[in-house]
């Protein structure tokens, strides 16, 4: 595990990558969530990625109450339910990004998944599709059963769309899961320019065996 300082600092960086690599949308919309230990999180609480700083990353627990004494904003608040969930269904996951990025919203406000057949995805890790969890309020439990119920069905897949919402993309650290939530919108992006031309042709079955294979494989010369 990360010190709580540095992993403030990987998830202020995170921040920097979604904007860089306009991952979010014009109201810079989201949410970053970090593993702190078997039992805590930090959680960031604003409404703007942009306007994320270390005095806005909130230490809490799984169980949604703040770590110290200390106020917890309404944003913060509302995410803590479904990011616990995630953390304890999958023990690997380091951390988590939302965002509302356009192109993959559109994916999600359509009901669509995303397909993994656009190559950078799979420099990422990404060979299953993208599934979309059915729409529910926000802080409901129906929202954390529908999305839970995605990543029964694609344990493969490092992401979720919510319907009529956003993307939800997990990674080993903060950094790692922005770079994710950035690859999936240039997918979507791409994809939705490649429907306009006939659409998108699959990958060859084996073709995450082979990136897999390219990215391991040792330097030489």
């Amino acid at each position: 595990m990360f010190s709580e300082s540095r992993l403030k600092e990987q998830m202020l960086a995170a921040g920097r990558v979604l904007f860089e690599r306009r991952a979010l949308p014009p109201s810079g919309h989201g949410d970053i969530s970090a593993r702190l230990d078997d039992q805590n999180l930090l959680i960031s609480d604003v409404a703007d990625l942009r306007d994320l700083s270390r005095e806005r990353l909130v230490a809490v627990g799984l169980s949604g109450r703040p770590r110290r004494d200390g106020a917890m904003g309404p944003v913060a608040s509302e995410i803590v339910p479904l990011h616990a969930a995630i953390y304890l269904a999958r023990p690997a996951t380091g951390a988590i990004v939302h965002t509302h990025s356009p192109r993959a919203t559109a994916f999600a406000l359509a009901g669509r998944p995303i397909p993994a057949v656009y190559e950078g995805l799979l420099r990422f890790g990404v060979t299953d599709e993208i599934p979309v969890a059915a729409w529910a309020p926000r802080v409901s439990p129906e929202l954390v059963s529908n999305v839970l119920a995605q990543m029964d069905k694609h344990p493969g897949a490092p992401a979720v769309l919510l319907g009529n919402h956003g993307l939800l993309a997990f990674g080993p650290d903060p950094t790692a899961a922005a770079f994710l939530a950035a690859v999936i919108e240039e997918a979507a992006g791409i994809l939705i320019d490649a429907y306009l031309l006939g659409g998108a042709k699959p990958l060859p079955l084996d073709a995450g065996a082979w990136e897999e294979r390219e990215v391991l494989r040792p330097a030489t010369g």
